[in-house]
């Protein structure tokens, strides 16, 4: 006689698909929860690096605007209040068509319309000239608005000049005047204006700027 170790039922019930599915699915769940811990984890420390990191970078770009911003201040603590008077408003304009002009008049009588060209070109009428504007307090510096009286003929080396002083720039051959103060560019017309008589090109220069400065009433 044949003895069963384990009864028919338990033993159907044991390899039925249900008891199999079910005993699979409850030892799959502790890796499906280990694989999730550790994803977490795993997220958790990537959003901490990814933070800090954005931390670090925020802290370098806070750093650099600072460093700039105490050199703009020390720029402007040194700057020349009367700049613009001594290094932009002397400048001179059409070198070349004045000594062509005057060369001319050496060996001959020139005509009336070209003494008359000559006399305004070596005349305070084309230089530049500013007056100053509204006057804005920002804390402790002020802006000061510099408006053209009227416009000025030059050349294309005397644009190169201009921005030189204006930009605080080097221009071969041109140089930036040192104790150079913040100047800003509100307005810049050029146009250009023909001369029958010249064959270099010639504008006409309109232009309103901003002077930022130290406001002593401000400052401790």
């Amino acid at each position: 006689m044949k003895i069963e170790l384990i009864p028919k039922y338990w033993r159907d019930l044991i390899f039925s698909p249900f008891i199999f599915f079910t005993t699979l699915c409850a030892s799959v769940i502790p890796s499906v929860y280990i694989f999730w811990h550790y994803h977490e984890k795993a997220s958790s420390i990537s959003a901490l690096s990814w933070k800090i990191e954005t931390l670090h970078k925020k802290s370098l770009v806070n750093k650099i605007k600072a460093e700039k911003e105490e050199r703009i201040l020390n720029k402007m603590k040194g700057a020349d209040p009367y700049y613009i008077d001594k290094y932009v408003e002397s400048l001179h304009f059409l070198d070349a068509e004045i000594k062509k002009w005057q060369k001319i008049a050496l060996e001959e009588t020139i005509e009336p319309g070209v003494e008359e060209r000559l006399h305004f070109l070596n005349s305070s009428k084309n230089k530049l000239s500013f007056a100053e504007g509204t006057i804005q307090s920002l804390g402790n510096f002020r802006e000061i608005e510099e408006k053209q009286k009227y416009p000025v003929e030059i050349n294309e080396e005397d644009l190169k000049k201009i921005l030189c002083v204006l930009e605080g720039i080097s221009i071969s051959p041109h140089y930036a005047p040192e104790k150079h103060p913040q100047i800003l560019i509100k307005q810049f017309d050029l146009t250009k204006k023909n001369h029958a008589e010249i064959k270099e090109k010639v504008f006409i220069l309109s232009m309103q700027l901003i002077k930022r400065e130290f406001n002593d009433e401000q400052l401790p």
